[in-house]
């Protein structure tokens, strides 16, 4: 056999080596892919990104609760209404909420929507790997490119998980090892026991809120959406909730006057609540830090809110 034979087969094998060795990684790849989204992700009933694709499959009615870290905290389903759930995910802005919105809205849905309302906007999604699954969706793809988090390899199963591996294990092993928080209906409670509130750690929240201040900021674009939203579905009822904070978050509460026309803008709909509950004046115990309650101050504020909201519900079905 000639060398230059040779030199061809000896370059066809190496070229089938790497091809079986790219055809095993893409194999395993796709399986650790599959098994990651159906059984870490969605089977881990505290991960945020179980309850997009709660919000995006189940169609029996319900009454979505929707926010951020305020929602997901203080907002207890059980004591606000028999068919609540509560998608609030740290770090979501209304950027998230209008996505929820929409998601929503397109279902054949007459129950209330309630969104925990904060004071301040911003544009954050909070953490992206909570998307990932969801990122051929064009609503999802969409809302990554505008916050600049979208990666080509999100289109790819085998792919799109590489560098997020390490946070979807670790807290499904934390929930089955029961040293994380247990979920239901969307909220995450500390396993049926309270946790001990620390005095000298909220008071160090109290001074830095002090320090930094607290107020309100709108963005003019995000208020026009949330607008259009609302208008465009008038057979909706929309209750805006602000659920309460610490004392100190108005100590030197900046743009009052606007916060003012804003909920006056909002009252002015016909298929809007607003319930404006942020100085309601609960005690130092109910708090977790100044923006947020605690498991004893969100079963309170919760069973209030669902006293509240018993008349509401009841013109809505």
């Amino acid at each position: 056999m000639s060398g230059s034979s040779l030199m061809f087969s000896g370059s066809k094998r190496l070229a089938i080596s790497w091809a079986a060795a790219f055809a095993m990684f893409a194999l395993v790849a796709v399986a650790c892919d599959v098994f990651c989204t159906c059984f870490v992700i969605f089977g881990n009933n505290s991960f945020d990104a179980a309850k997009i694709s709660r919000l995006i499959h189940v169609r029996s009615p319900e009454v979505p609760i929707f926010g951020s870290s305020q929602a997901r905290d203080d907002y207890v389903p059980e004591l606000i209404h028999p068919e609540a759930f509560n998608y609030g995910m740290v770090g979501a802005s209304f950027e998230v909420i209008d996505l929820f919105l929409h998601i929503e809205l397109a279902k054949n849905n007459t129950r209330p929507i309630i969104i925990a309302m904060t004071h301040s906007a911003n544009r954050g999604i909070g953490d992206v790997s909570n998307f990932i699954p969801f990122a051929e969706r064009p609503d999802v793809r969409g809302l990554l490119l505008r916050n600049g988090s979208m990666q080509w390899r999100f289109n790819i199963p085998g792919l799109r998980y590489f560098g997020y591996y390490g946070w979807y294990l670790k807290d499904f092993v934390a929930e089955r090892q029961a040293v994380a928080r247990e979920a239901d209906r969307g909220y995450t409670t500390a396993f049926g026991r309270v946790l001990p509130w620390d005095r000298s750690d909220f008071e160090r929240s109290v001074k830095r809120r002090l320090k930094s201040g607290y107020g309100f900021k709108s963005d003019p674009d995000q208020d026009a959406r949330l607008f259009r939203d609302i208008r465009q579905y008038p057979a909706r009822k929309f209750v805006l909730v602000y659920s309460p904070l610490h004392s100190a978050c108005f100590a030197n509460f900046t743009g009052a006057p606007e916060f003012g026309e804003f909920l006056a803008k909002l009252r002015s709909m016909n298929n809007v609540v607003v319930l404006d509950w942020s100085q309601l004046g609960f005690p130092d115990q109910y708090f977790a830090d100044t923006l947020h309650l605690n498991e004893t101050g969100a079963a309170e504020f919760s069973r209030r809110l669902g006293a509240e909201l018993r008349p509401i519900l009841g013109a809505a079905n």
